[in-house]
């Protein structure tokens, strides 16, 4: 078997409802020579049956016999086992647009950097009535207007592109009882930490529908959100065009244009209470953290979830997952 160019690391536990849509996406991909990882969390549900019923042998699946209750384990398998020149992730509740594997590809071609975010489209919860009227939001997450890497801004799994010798320079995950955010956000951070040029490029390719966002999500064995963003904007794209002009209206209030303008205008020009001075605040705690290599929202997490974990565990009671047996999210 030749040795793809892209290796896509697919951590799962018991969510073929969802796996499907994340893997389909992954197929529609303008590149093609990739091979996808997916490890199982010992999965119990027909999530085997459902990578098998593709029947391409790009996707290669592992379930582990014992459950980790988190994602970092099944993640530092797949990491173990993947044979491409650049790594790319993709969680069970993400969507790739066709052209993000193309596009970073080509990214690592012409740059100099080791690691990519890309921006991407966040669709908020719950959104059935708005699915009833055949209605899009979506809003722009992970996106810096200068393109430069800032550890403080979160950037999903999903959105990371990395060339492999780099992930062997990080090492592996450290789960969650381990950090106070989340294991995903502390090995981006360790990669900052050891000078890794990151490079944040301004165009939206892939899709979040945190499932870690949505009450109860896990005890569900049904998805009509993923159902209808798959359908009507990844596959068919027959809202495309509404989804398009929902990012570049996210993206414009970002960069500062219309929207920002408009939400200034709205604000009195001199007022700076304790919120702003709070926030300040905040500011030089995260930089002093930065250059003390903590996480510069460790503090946040630590003083709103409790000790290390704790994010994770909120979590858990959130979307139901201690029912089945798998405490971290989904989308990290």
């Amino acid at each position: 078997m030749s040795r793809p160019r892209v290796s896509v690391v697919m951590a799962t536990y018991d969510a073929s409802h969802l796996l499907r849509h994340a893997l389909r996406s992954l197929l529609l991909s303008e590149w093609t020579d990739w091979e996808a990882i997916v490890v199982g969390d010992a999965c119990t549900d027909d999530t085997e049956d459902v990578v098998r019923a593709f029947g391409d042998d790009r996707i290669r699946f592992r379930n582990l016999e014992r459950n980790s209750g988190q994602q970092a384990t099944p993640t530092n398998v797949a990491l173990g086992l993947v044979r491409g020149d650049f790594v790319a992730f993709l969680n069970q509740d993400d969507l790739y647009l066709e052209h993000h594997l193309a596009a970073n590809v080509e990214r690592m071609r012409t740059g100099e950097a080791g690691w990519i975010c890309c921006p991407y489209a966040e669709i908020p919860p719950e959104q059935l009535d708005r699915i009833a009227r055949r209605e899009i939001v979506a809003r722009v997450r992970g996106f810096a207007p200068s393109g430069r890497f800032d550890p403080r801004r979160f950037h999903v799994a999903s959105s990371w592109f990395v060339r492999r010798e780099i992930v062997e320079r990080v090492g592996p995950w450290r789960v969650e009882r381990q950090t106070f955010v989340t294991p995903s956000q502390d090995w981006l951070f360790r990669a900052h930490r050891k000078g890794i040029a990151i490079a944040c490029p301004q165009e939206v390719s892939l899709i979040a529908i945190y499932s870690g966002e949505r009450r109860g999500f896990l005890r569900r064995r049904e998805s009509p959100e993923h159902d209808f963003v798959f359908r009507e904007i990844v596959e068919g794209r027959t809202l495309r065009p509404e989804f398009e002009r929902a990012i570049a209206a996210s993206i414009d209030e970002k960069r500062g244009g219309r929207g920002a303008a408009a939400a200034a205008a709205r604000r009195p020009g001199r007022l700076r209470g304790p919120r702003w001075a709070l926030r300040k605040l905040e500011r030089g705690v995260e930089a002093i953290a930065i250059r003390l290599g903590i996480h510069p929202n460790a503090l946040r997490m630590m003083l709103r979830y409790g000790g290390r974990g704790g994010y994770v565990r909120e979590i858990v009671r959130r979307t139901g997952a201690l029912e089945t047996r798998s405490p971290d999210p989904p989308s990290v």
